[in-house]
């Protein structure tokens, strides 16, 4: 197959970035032919005032990207654009350009389609406002980056789409979802679900990133460890390291993983990301005088292995429906078991008592109990390691992610209707 594969590359690392590179690997590594278009915000830093107003003013609608790809394909054959990420610089008239030159395949990450911020939360709660009032909610709350300037620019573009005939802001003859959830979801808000293919997104393998850092003497493990939030000495530590690796969001549970640990002080717990929440949560550890908490700050791919690796479990506490959540596998490829709300696709990548542990953290006395039963069942805990390293293996390598996706491709070309 002759593949276009699509996407806005974003400022520093992106999970959709990541997936669109291990794709670009993958295919090429089964012998497919692959063309990568990619714009990349960092075009927006390298502009001149004039150029930076001509591209923010494009990202409504981009007659740029509409006639490049357009140009592009019907110089040269392809058999699938796959598109992804189009905010803010491709945007949703690149299917302009691909209609009638090729199918087009649209991956499912998240739930910018009815929700400008892609969360459904907001202040604590679920939120499905601007599905209701034609997206304005998002303009009031500043719900995009905290911005009411860029969230209006989002919702123009989600009207422009609308007005085009895409309501959902894509128009494509066949979707990827990365999980059941999200295909559930979509379908509810309009996508025949025969369309949408169940692809869940690939993870790296840390875990052999850890072993080569072991061998070449590079991955010391928790010993003197930095010191915690409210000013513990650095030292030596047998205690038991929960993790949370990913962006410092209230709609990601972090608060509930301070009173988690505020309930466990002879674990330690360690948080790997940053995110607008982070002083607030800064704030409340120094209250609740939490000495067994770390914040390292953002730390980009192989960077977190040395932080992670060897940690009891990794904690995904998400209050939010998370439409994946990669760093399940992450963790799993580290042998690391997960305990995790369970919130929307996570109840797909988590098995309770096999590869981890699924609780609510409503009752923390009651979690905190789980936990402290796990860490005295040493053979129980083995096994559960040993589980989350297999389903890493079986679900979400390179080449197990390339397979569903040429799987994928294979049904969208073959699907009633489709025109090549």
């Amino acid at each position: 197959m002759r593949v276009l594969l699509c996407n806005n590359f974003v400022r520093g690392a992106s999970g959709t970035d990541a997936d669109v590179l291990i794709e670009e690997r993958g295919l090429r590594e089964l012998g497919h032919e692959v063309t990568l278009l990619r714009r990349d915000n960092t075009e927006l830093d390298r502009a001149g005032p004039a150029r930076k107003a001509a591209l923010l003013a494009s990202s409504v609608y981009s007659m740029t990207t509409r006639r490049q790809v357009a140009s592009l394909l019907d110089g040269s054959r392809y058999d699938i654009a796959h598109v992804n990420n189009v905010v803010p610089l491709l945007t949703g008239s690149i299917y302009d350009a691909c209609r009638g030159r090729c199918v087009t395949v649209h991956t499912l990450r998240n739930f910018r389609a009815v929700c400008p911020s892609s969360y459904l939360f907001r202040d604590g709660h679920p939120c499905d406002e601007c599905r209701r009032w034609a997206a304005l909610p998002a303009v009031v709350h500043g719900c995009y980056r905290g911005s009411r300037l860029q969230s209006a620019g989002l919702v123009a573009a989600h009207w422009v789409d609308r007005a085009k005939g895409r309501p959902l802001g894509h128009a494509a003859d066949h979707y990827f979802a990365v999980s059941e959830h999200m295909r559930c979801r979509h379908a509810e808000w309009g996508i025949d679900p025969e369309r949408i293919s169940v692809v869940p997104n690939p993870a790296e393998d840390l875990g052999r990133l850890a072993d080569e850092a072991r061998h070449a003497g590079g991955l010391a493990g928790d010993a003197g460890a930095r010191a915690g939030i409210a000013g513990e000495p650095p030292g030596e530590r047998a205690r038991p390291v929960i993790t949370y690796v990913g962006t410092l969001l209230e709609a990601k549970g972090v608060g509930r993983l301070l009173d988690l640990a505020a309930a466990l002080p002879d674990f330690h717990f360690r948080f790997i990301g940053s995110g607008r929440d982070q002083e607030a949560l800064e704030r409340r550890a120094r209250r609740l005088r939490l000495a067994n908490v770390e914040l390292c700050g953002f730390l980009a791919g192989a960077e977190r292995v040395p932080r992670w690796a060897g940690s009891f479990l990794t904690a995904v506490p998400s209050l939010w429906e998370e439409p994946f959540g990669v760093i399940v596998p992450e963790s799993y490829s580290l042998g690391i078991p997960v305990v995790t709300t369970g919130t929307g696709g996570l109840a797909e990548l988590v098995s309770d008592e096999v590869t981890g542990l699924i609780d609510g953290f409503w009752d923390i006395r009651a979690l905190a109990a789980r936990l402290r039963a796990l860490l005295a069942d040493e053979a129980r805990y083995r096994a559960m390691q040993a589980a989350a390293r297999e389903r890493y293996e079986s679900g979400f390598t390179t080449r197990v992610f390339a397979r569903n996706v040429e799987r994928g491709f294979q049904a969208a070309l073959a699907a009633p209707g489709i025109i090549r």
